[in-house]
């Protein structure tokens, strides 16, 4: 038990200086990123409330989505809105509360500037990575990823490894650290057998990307005596 309160001890009292105030306008101003990001994924939702599939994929993935053909005739700005457009249309609460969970860790942990940045990047990484994954493995004679490469895609859960890998990375201790990052990839890597190849692909990218920029950059800045020991 002494070793367990000593093992979490770090890690409550990082969540108590990062959030002084809890009243509703501090909570606000602590998690800005967390409330306009999930503004704007919930915002796009409601606008596409209840379109029919076929509808749907004409009107909003055909013009949003992303997808290798699309990307290579020069319509970079995909990347940026199929990370606010999901697959279907519609709120999915289930997408959003797992948004809103590691959202909220990784600007607890790291701070809103670098939720930000991981959400963005993250996505984007995945994307052009998961394309560029797909049009190799479609040279090597697969069927499905070539039909991959010309089938609009989008979502914003990418986004939610990214910003959870995020936040295991700048933890203390950094044990924790290390179990909860290798947690989030032995779970990823499970789910290749769980969901379509896509999002797996996409789902480790952002993952390792948004670990990358956790321990290499946010972590240094936040616990500078750290490196120093080292």
């Amino acid at each position: 038990m002494n070793a367990a309160m000593a093992f979490l001890t770090p890690l409550s009292d990082l969540v108590r200086r990062r959030i002084p105030d809890r009243s509703p306008i501090g909570i606000a101003r602590t998690y800005p990123a967390t409330i306009c990001l999930l503004a704007t994924i919930v915002l796009c939702g409601l606008v596409t409330w209840g379109q029919p599939g076929e509808v749907y994929e004409q009107n909003v993935l055909s013009q949003l989505g992303l997808d290798w053909d699309l990307l290579a005739q020069g319509q970079v700005y995909r990347i940026f809105t199929s990370t606010f457009v999901q697959s279907v249309s519609g709120i999915h609460f289930s997408v959003v509360a797992v948004l809103l969970n590691d959202y909220v860790l990784a600007e607890t942990f790291a701070g809103s500037l670098a939720l930000v940045c991981v959400v963005f990047l993250s996505d984007w990484f995945a994307s052009v990575m998961g394309l560029l994954t797909f049009r190799l493995l479609a040279g090597l004679g697969s069927a499905d990823a070539h039909a991959l490469l010309s089938t609009p895609d989008a979502g914003s859960s990418a986004t939610a490894h990214g910003a959870y890998a995020l936040a295991a990375a700048t933890l203390l201790p950094r044990k924790l650290a290390i179990g909860l990052f290798s947690l989030l990839l032995a779970v990823t890597a499970v789910l290749f057998f769980e969901q379509q190849i896509g999002a797996s692909v996409a789902h480790t990218y952002s993952s390792l990307f948004g670990g990358a920029v956790g321990w290499f950059v946010v972590r240094p800045r936040l616990y500078p005596e750290e490196h120093k020991r080292r």
